[in-house]
């Protein structure tokens, strides 16, 4: 006989095996459990890598349409009832300070949250609070920072937050919040909040 009619018979068998062993139930549930332990690789190694992206950057989730519905003319004159303090050689987007804006209890709480968070209560001299301080003025609650906005006194300072959180919370000025948390969440871009 021929060595090559010999090989191809064991050629023929091992295929008739093969196909046996592959329809067979023990090689298709290590194929199911094979792709079973690869799908959950790929969920962890999703998961994982979300979270070194959510780790690294900071998300703030804002609301997409913001809409204000408003007089289309405001009349303020001497008959108004606001007082209003004059500015002192100010930014020309700086607030001017309304004295009548009534300091509810839960602002206090806010203002110590927000000035323990930004710079330590005053303690940090970095960041904005250091290029203020080099000016000799100061800005310890991270107002405005796009703009380098600087107070002349710590006074200053409290009451322009509370004229930003008054102003929000009955929707004069945008972002709007319902809550003292929602405002202390969107002042500080999401990274904490009462």
């Amino acid at each position: 006989m021929n060595p090559l009619i010999k090989t191809a018979e064991k050629i023929e068998v091992a295929k008739k095996k093969a196909k046996k062993v592959i329809r067979g139930w023990k090689f298709r549930l290590l194929a199911v459990l094979i792709g079973f332990l690869l799908a959950l690789w790929a969920v962890d190694f999703t998961v994982q890598k979300v979270t070194d992206f959510t780790n690294s950057h900071k998300i703030t989730r804002q609301p997409v349409i913001q809409l204000k519905i408003q007089w289309p003319y405001r009349i303020e004159g001497k008959d108004s009832g606001k007082k209003v303090i004059p500015p002192l050689n100010r930014a020309k987007n700086a607030p001017i300070l309304d004295v009548d804006v009534k300091v509810r209890a839960d602002y206090e709480k806010a203002y110590n949250l927000v000035w323990l968070n930004e710079s330590g209560r005053g303690k940090d001299k970095s960041g904005l609070n250091g290029y203020c301080i080099n000016k000799g003025m100061i800005n310890e609650i991270g107002y405005a920072p796009h703009e380098n906005y600087c107070f002349k006194d710590r006074t200053e300072q409290k009451e322009t937050f509370y004229l930003w959180l008054d102003n929000r919370l009955n929707h004069k000025k945008m972002p709007w919040c319902d809550n003292l948390s929602e405002c202390i969440l969107n002042y500080s871009n999401g990274g904490y909040t009462l």
